[in-house]
């Protein structure tokens, strides 16, 4: 399997998470996660913008 990383925007919070998108890309393959909920305590009060998502075999 070939390592995919992909980034990822946040779009939103709730009342507990930061919801991230990944960007659509019209020229690309479909989206790969297309949106993650990352619990709020996992970045406290000042989440990032962009992170960085990588998936590659354990």
């Amino acid at each position: 399997m070939e390592k995919i990383e992909i980034i990822m925007v946040k779009a939103k919070e709730t009342k507990g998470t930061y919801v991230y998108e990944e960007p659509l890309d019209e020229t690309a393959k479909p989206p790969v996660l297309r949106t993650q909920y990352i619990q709020k305590w996992v970045f406290g009060s000042d989440p990032p913008e962009k992170i960085k998502v990588t998936i590659e075999e354990a």
